[in-house]
This record gives C-alpha cells, sequence and structure tokens, in this order.
C-alpha cells in the first residue's frame, strides 16, 4: 500500500509529520494540502487520497492523561479528533469547485480490541 498505490499518482508526498506516531499526524497533512491547494489556485483538476493514519496505532494520546495501550476509548477519541477536521480538510478546496469533491473515507488498517480474542492487527 506505501509504495504501489502512490505510484499511480503523478505526485506523492510524505514527510515524518505526517506518521501515526505523530498525534498532530492529521493537522499536518491538511496543512500541507492548503499550500498544495493555494499552489494550484484551481488552474487543473484535482484527484487526492489521503492517508488519514490517525486510527492506526498508537491512538491513547487523544485521551488526555492516558497511559500508553489502545483501547476502545482512545480509538473513538481518535476518530473524534477526525470528524472535528473534516471542514478544515475541505475548506482549502476551491470553493467554485467545491460542489464537485467526492469524499471517501475508507480505513485500510482497522485494529481489534479484544473482539473474539483478536487484538490490534491479529488477524
Amino acid at each position: 500500500m506505501g509504495k504501489v498505490f502512490p505510484s499511480m499518482f503523478k505526485e506523492s508526498y510524505w514527510h515524518p509529520r505526517f506518521a501515526c506516531t505523530v498525534k498532530e499526524s492529521m493537522d499536518n497533512q491538511i496543512h500541507y494540502i492548503q499550500k498544495i491547494m493555494a499552489e494550484r489556485a484551481g488552474s487543473q483538476p484535482v484527484m487526492m487520497y489521503i492517508n488519514i493514519d490517525t486510527i492506526h496505532y498508537p491512538n491513547h494520546f487523544y485521551v488526555e492523561g492516558a497511559a500508553p495501550g489502545d483501547t476502545v476509548e482512545t480509538h473513538a477519541a481518535a476518530l473524534r479528533y477526525i470528524d472535528a477536521r473534516i471542514d478544515g480538510l475541505l475548506k482549502h478546496f476551491p470553493p467554485n469547485r467545491r460542489r464537485n469533491v467526492s469524499l471517501l473515507s475508507v480505513p485500510i488498517t482497522v485494529p481489534a480490541y479484544g473482539e473474539d480474542g483478536k487484538y490490534f492487527h491479529s488477524f
């Protein structure tokens, strides 16, 4: 996924600040998207794939004071972090073309938290 899928695009960007181990990873990605979209200024069509890795472990740091180790509660907090930023993401697409934006959210990794005795990616 990390090499094949990005190779299907004309441009691909990665920075350590976008990693799942960085609590502000989605904020960092949105800031970078803002820069890219400002450079494009609606001059050409844009098809963008964004790996929102916030729900990938670790996500314990989305609950203030939580000890290391992810739980259903920290996963839910990570989802709230994402949800609070979707509007901020979409505002960086040109207003005259925003109606043409389709947002598809598909998790590529979903950890388990004890369901059927499975934890993390132990399927």
